[in-house]
């Protein structure tokens, strides 16, 4: 049986487009017994899910699960009527009684307006005892405001031993759809399950001996559904992968054992035969190869890239010239070279070189930093306290040097849209004074630095939108710890309200008028928002409102005309709008008690006494 989680969304200051889903009326399917009985009954999360999406762009990563809170099996199909959703799969299915069926939903907001939007998803269930069910879309296309990047650091660990953290990856081992980290440390290689709060609280060892490990991913090599692990140990000059038996354990095979000083190994598929190949670099010997993949985890020996890539201390691999192949790109420490390899389509390799005395290259990432629509490239090199970016001219065989920074011993660096404006700013680990810290692009090429973390320093970076919000979060090792760095996105209202939740108990067939609830704004700016209701029972007035300094109060009218006694529950969604808020949304849970009405508990109690009385 699927148990349906959430993870908490934290919204950002300033969004350009937030899609939340209301799932309305979950509790309200169960009646008085929240715990199911009786016949099919649909029953739907209650949780607001945020969905973050610039104007004209997509997103595949809702989700919104439907199950039976009755007994017995109940058929349900979902139908949605905006341009902008779709039900992707299943788009019906069975639910028995407890088991939910997570129906994934994309989005697209191409020609949708600036604005407040709102769309139904119908869920349909014949013989369910309150089918229909509603879950509303909620659409707000806003325009990006300033943004100054506010930064949270949460240490996930510290790793036992003394080993630092040598490299971290991102992918979602689990296939749970939340992203997992994945981490090197002396021997060790591990991942951090996400426990869909964005807390990382279990570490699940796959080696503890494979001797002084640098390297590790998580493809799925042999193309079984589910993801493997891939890794390069340095002192025992291996490539190995560890097969995943569909049950998250692992089974260690190597790819090769000769590969002196193994210091990277990532998956790429160079062939385009649909499987991922594995490409490696080893600092010993300068050497770059590449291991194809046969489908199944079977690799052939190694073909060399290049054998004299000096003290090769980063690679990457990307699509540098757009014509559908993955290239190689590498800094070489001794060298003082950045690189990068064309695939030439025969699974060959030519190399042409970014710069060349760039003392003690270290670090590389590719991008178009100038938005002339062909890939750039960023590297840092420590030895020179340079961190630079190379333009490519259109022909990515000529760059330009352009170094915007003079005092940057640049360990680690990645070229990542931070602020969400459409360009690429640059984020880079300085050795020196142990910091960490990103570089704004104004759009022309113009860079401001600011400062993300001055305690720790990351020895390794990635970035991806861990908590799913719309900004995109940092990765890194920094020393024993391993830890994300939350982009906040920028400052902006915090939604407040008290009570913390609301009960009300009125008799069947009454009204009621005597609740009353506060929102207001704990934080900078003015916070602009709008409640929405889950509950054909319940109704608040005013549905909107905007504060600063002052608080607004909303009142609950409760009607009971519809419903039979028993415990009703649902939440209010205090949605922001407008310049966002940092904490949006958020839940005001409301109890209803509906008992029975009095003349009826009369009736009882007399003919309860007439029996006494006759006894």
């Amino acid at each position: 049986m699927i148990t349906p989680r959430f993870c908490p969304v934290h919204a950002s200051h300033v969004r350009p487009l937030i899609l939340a889903l209301v799932c309305l009326s979950a509790a309200q399917a169960m009646r008085a017994n929240p715990y199911g009985g009786g016949p099919p009954s649909v029953a739907l999360t209650h949780n607001t899910l945020v969905q973050y999406v610039h104007p004209g762009g997509n997103a595949t990563d809702q989700w919104c699960w439907v199950w039976n809170a009755g007994t017995g099996a109940m058929t349900f199909a979902l139908f949605e009527t905006t341009s902008w959703m779709s039900v992707v799969a299943p788009t019906n299915g069975i639910s028995t009684a407890g088991a939910a069926v997570a129906c994934h939903l994309t989005f697209s907001t191409t020609g949708l307006p600036p604005g407040l939007h709102r769309g139904p998803l119908m869920v349909m269930a014949p013989g369910a005892t309150n089918s229909p069910q509603v879950v509303w879309v909620l659409v707000d296309n806003l325009a990006t405001g300033d943004f100054r990047g506010v930064f949270t650091r949460h240490i996930v660990t510290n790793v036992p031993g003394s080993g630092y953290i040598d490299y971290v990856n991102i992918a979602d081992v689990d296939r749970d759809g939340h992203d997992d980290l994945l981490g090197v440390f002396t021997s060790t290689l591990a991942w951090w399950a996400n426990d869909r709060a964005c807390l990382f609280t279990n570490m699940h060892v796959i080696d503890p001996t494979f001797n002084d490990a640098r390297c590790i991913a998580a493809p799925d090599l042999d193309n079984d559904g589910d993801n493997d692990i891939l890794g390069a140990s340095m002192a025992d000059n291996d490539i190995a992968w560890w097969e995943n038996n569909g049950q998250l354990q692992f089974i260690e095979h190597f790819i090769d054992t000769s590969f002196s000083g193994a210091r990277r190994a990532l998956p790429a598929d160079l062939d385009n035969d649909g499987v991922p190949d594995v490409v490696g670099a080893a600092t010993t010997v300068g050497d770059i190869k590449w291991w194809h993949n046969g489908g199944f985890g079977v690799f052939s020996s190694g073909q060399t890239v290049d054998l004299n890539f000096t003290d090769v201390r980063d690679i990457i691999v990307k699509d540098i010239d757009g014509d559908g192949r993955q290239d190689i790109a590498g800094a070489s420490f001794a060298g003082d070279q950045l690189a990068w390899w064309r695939n030439t389509g025969s699974v060959s390799f030519a190399k042409i070189v970014i710069a060349s005395n760039f003392d003690g290259a270290a670090c590389i990432d590719a991008a178009d930093i100038d938005g002339d629509g062909d890939m750039d490239f960023v590297g840092g090199a420590p030895s020179d306290n340079d961190l630079s970016w190379f333009m490519n001219t259109g022909s990515y065989t000529n760059f330009i040097k352009y170094q915007f920074l003079y005092s940057l011993d640049c360990s680690a660096v990645k070229a990542v849209d931070l602020d969400n404006d459409g360009d690429m700013d640059i984020v880079g680990a300085d050795d020196t004074s142990v910091s960490l810290r990103w570089y704004r692009n104004d759009g022309s090429e113009n860079f401001t630095e600011f400062v993300i973390d001055e305690t720790y320093k990351p020895i390794y970076l990635q970035t991806a939108d861990l908590n799913g919000d719309g900004w995109r979060d940092l990765v890194g090792g920094a020393g024993t710890r391993l830890i994300w760095w939350e982009n906040g996105g920028t400052n902006a209202p915090v939604i407040a309200f008290t009570p913390a939740a609301l009960s009300q108990q009125i008799s069947e067939g009454d009204t009621a008028t005597d609740q009353w609830f506060t929102v207001w704004n704990s934080s900078i700016g003015t916070l602009s928002y709008s409640l929405y209701e889950p509950a054909e029972w319940m109704t608040q007035s005013p549905t909107s409102g905007a504060c600063a300094g002052n608080a607004n109060t909303h009142r609950i009218d409760f009607s009971t005309a519809s419903l039979t006694a028993g415990i009703y529950q649902a939440e209010i969604a205090v949605a922001a709008h407008g310049i966002g808020a940092l904490n949006a949304p958020q839940h005001l849970p409301v109890t209803l008690d509906v008992v029975p009405e009095p003349s009826v508990l009369l009736g009882v109690s007399l003919m309860m006494a007439v029996r006494r009385r006759s006894a």
